[in-house]
């Protein structure tokens, strides 16, 4: 077989050498495999590739055949066996006129390879059978793609593969994903992100300096002068995208839409809090404002205020919406309409002691599907709400004859 030269930097960190890479994508599905050899269980290699091949394969073979702007970290893949050569590039750089400094020049080179070697991704799995799945599905598309690989050298012996097997042990466990308000601020595929940046940004209903800018989807204890979070925002988003627009939300995180579908899908949400703001005064008040926090402070007291100044109380907001247009069939505005006759005060049936706490003073975000099908009780909604008197004497501390579920609206 005809050996295989790859442009190369090589490198050094810790105990490990490695040589950075390219590789067209088919060759990379071609030669590089799964890390099989590093576990002595069979069952247990098969187990790890099924759960891998099981995960996010399919989603990043979609990413990859829909986005042109489409882009990966490196590969991390292990050498056994073959060949393997580095050649400098002070080899080959008198034939071409190029002459670098002995450092850099022990740095730069090509790394060959006979073809008889094996190689096997320590870190990128999900990506490699991503990329395999869409060479499957569209060739073309991607047949021309070239993926960054880091090579290592593997040894195969007892200590080698403890040693290889700890480096993917490691570059696995420490691959944390990126935050939430990383995403938000920086993601150009995720839509909800796209369009809470420019909502916040547009001044779309909303003002910057009273959005909130932390990682966490509630606002601190006591916090007046803020309308919401930038998290609570983007989850808002997800329902009135995925759920009201009936899209899949990996989708709608991961691959970008053209220009126009974002012009489309911000005025979707747009349209979503224009309905809030026509249906609940409260809400409208605060958006004309000139002042919003003199209207937060007026609208989220320490008796608990107005539900829909509480950011589990939006969230609830677009979730009502969701059930009344996905399983009642109504139009967006007839759901407003719907809701509007809902219970707005914290401090009352059915929030009290359910999403408000009030010996605390506090929200309770976590009971928010409790809180939402007490509406819908209340609202008369078709769903069957299944143990809902049980679960709502179990949240107040009362048995099931001492607890009434709040009365229907007529």
């Amino acid at each position: 077989m005809k050996r295989r030269y790859l442009p190369a930097l090589r490198g050094r960190l810790g105990t490990w050498a490695f040589y950075s890479c390219h590789m067209p994508a088919p060759e990379v599905v071609e030669r590089i495999t799964f890390a099989h050899d590093l576990f002595k269980s069979e069952r247990l290699s098969d187990f790890i590739q099924r759960k891998l091949q099981e995960g996010r394969a399919k989603d990043i073979a979609a990413y990859l055949l829909r986005d042109d702007e489409r882009f990966f970290n490196s590969l991390v893949v292990g050498v056994v066996g073959g060949d393997p050569s580095w050649h400098e590039i002070s080899e080959v750089s008198g034939r071409v006129d190029i002459h670098l400094p002995s450092s850099e020049s022990r740095s730069l080179g090509y790394l060959s390879f006979d073809g008889t070697e094996k190689m096997f991704a320590l870190d990128g799995q999900h990506r490699l059978f991503g990329i395999a799945e869409a060479l499957k599905r569209d060739r073309e598309r991607i047949e021309e793609d070239t993926i960054s690989l880091i090579f290592v050298a593997h040894k195969d012996t007892a200590s080698g593969m403890r040693r290889s097997r700890h480096l993917f042990a490691t570059l696995n466990k420490n691959a944390k994903p990126i935050g939430k308000g990383e995403r938000i601020a920086t993601d150009e595929a995720d839509v909800m992100a796209i369009v809470t940046r420019a909502m916040i940004e547009e001044s779309i209903h909303f003002r910057d300096q009273e959005i909130r800018f932390v990682q966490t989807d509630a606002l601190p204890s006591g916090d007046k002068d803020h309308f919401t979070t930038i998290g609570n925002l983007y989850d808002v988003l997800t329902t009135i995208f995925s759920k009201i627009g009936n899209r899949r939300t990996t989708d709608l995180m991961s691959i970008r839409p053209s220009d126009g579908e974002i012009a489309d899908l911000k005025e979707e949400a747009s349209r979503f809090f224009q309905e809030a703001r026509r249906h609940f005064p409260a809400l409208d008040e605060y958006f004309s404002s000139n002042d919003g926090p003199a209207k937060i402070r007026k609208y989220r007291s320490a008796e608990g205020g107005h539900l829909l100044f509480r950011p589990v109380g939006l969230r609830m907001l677009a979730d009502l919406v969701s059930y009344f247009v996905r399983e009642e069939k109504f139009s967006l505005e007839q759901a407003f309409k719907r809701l509007s006759e809902m219970p707005t005060e914290l401090g009352c049936e059915p929030y009290s002691g359910v999403i408000w706490l009030p010996a605390q003073s506090r929200m309770n975000p976590s009971k928010r599907p409790l809180a939402r099908d007490l509406v819908l009780h209340v609202l008369r909604a078709e769903k069957t709400l299944q143990n809902l008197h049980e679960r709502y004497a179990k949240q107040l501390g009362l048995s099931l004859k001492e607890c009434q579920l709040p009365r229907p609206i007529l």
